[in-house]
């Protein structure tokens, strides 16, 4: 067994400017008790540099680097690699863009103390507008924010039941507040902690903890739920604080800027490209449309639990794409007008093969 109770992995790429606050923050714990690795997939050496000039120094064993070269953006690879540099009992995933409270490592011991036959448990990030990686660390003055674990347990959720809900809000919404609400109370690997015998368990049925065809760290989170019957979240624990204005490579704040999303996706595969150029969507680059991809295939790949059937009407798909392509900055007026004319005819091609036989 593991000498390392708690292991926290992040995943990094070209994001030098976002580590100060993510070290402050672990140095300043109030539990030593855990180990940190550093994942860098940067496409320059810039990150490597920071950590051995700026960090590496005022660091001790717990902290470690690895390198992994990735030509272009890829989390699932980012993801795969960092779990399997973790020694611990349990694994924490952390974005390289939050900070955590200085209790947060502590009160992460104490719930796994409290419930040590919970396989992988759910908790909350506090996401503020406010750039926390601008100006000094004296500028954020003392670090209060979020909410320590009061002692309280779980909300436990049916996960077939859980993952039907956020299909549905995510059907009517888009990825918008009633359906982002959803996706936290769903264990996904960016809020949640998993134990080294679970990962275990999910590599051994899928092939890979979190790698496939379209696939961010969420992944995990419903291979998780098709292996175990329920969702544990601690709803009130926020240990950390994430800022939403901070564009680091992956899908960060910029859901509704569509120089990003065409960015976002350049950077999948050729073979998920032709995926969705085959879809009723063509190569319309918006997250609503990424994330139902992600969404479909999960489903298709699950045997347990969570084989379900699940169908987007074609109505609620036009609706979901006009807000979307309504909402976008950073968009030609007569680029805005044809995509919109090109929903028509998504809707007209759902009507008739529905949404599900493409994904």
């Amino acid at each position: 067994m593991s000498s390392i109770r708690l292991s926290i992995v992040t995943p990094t790429r070209n994001a030098p400017h976002l580590l100060d606050r993510l070290f402050y923050s672990l140095v300043n714990q109030t539990c030593p008790d855990f180990e940190y690795v550093l994942v860098d997939t940067s496409s320059d050496d810039l990150t490597m540099e920071r950590w051995w000039r700026d960090f590496a120094p005022h660091l001790d064993h717990r902290f470690r680097y690895a390198r992994i070269h990735l030509p272009s953006p890829n989390m699932a690879d980012a993801f795969e690699y960092a779990f399997n540099q973790a020694k611990g009992e349990y694994i924490c995933p952390m974005t390289h863009k939050a900070m955590w409270r200085p209790d947060g490592v502590e009160n992460l011991h104490r719930i796994i103390e409290r419930y040590p036959k919970l396989p992988c448990f759910a908790f909350k990030s506090l996401y503020t507008d406010y750039d926390i990686h601008q100006g000094s660390f004296t500028d954020l003055g003392p670090i209060e924010f979020g909410s320590p674990w009061d002692g309280s347990g779980p909300e436990v959720f049916d996960s077939r039941e859980i993952f039907v809900e956020s299909v549905a809000a995510f059907a009517d919404h888009g990825y918008e507040s009633p359906y982002t609400n959803t996706h936290l109370t769903m264990p996904f690997s960016s809020h949640a902690v998993f134990s080294a015998e679970l990962l275990a368990r999910v590599k051994e049925r899928f092939g890979a903890i979190v790698a496939g065809r379209f696939a961010g760290d969420s992944r995990l989170g419903y291979r998780v739920m098709d292996l175990e019957e329920h969702v544990h979240l601690f709803k009130d624990f926020e240990p950390r604080i994430s800022s939403m204005l901070a564009r680091t490579g992956a899908a960060g704040a910029q859901l509704n800027d569509w120089r990003y999303l065409s960015y976002v996706f350049s950077t999948l595969s050729i073979e998920t490209k032709q995926v969705i150029s085959r879809s009723p969507f063509g190569y319309m680059p918006l997250w609503a449309v990424l994330t139902a991809w992600e969404l479909f295939s999960n489903v298709k790949e699950a045997q347990g639990n969570l084989r379900i059937k699940l169908e987007f009407p074609a109505d609620k798909v036009k609706a979901m794409l006009v807000r979307e392509l309504l909402q976008l900055r950073n968009v030609d007026e007569p680029l805005r007008a044809g995509l919109l004319r090109h929903v028509e005819a998504i809707a007209t091609r759902l009507e008739l093969h529905g949404l599900r036989a493409w994904f």
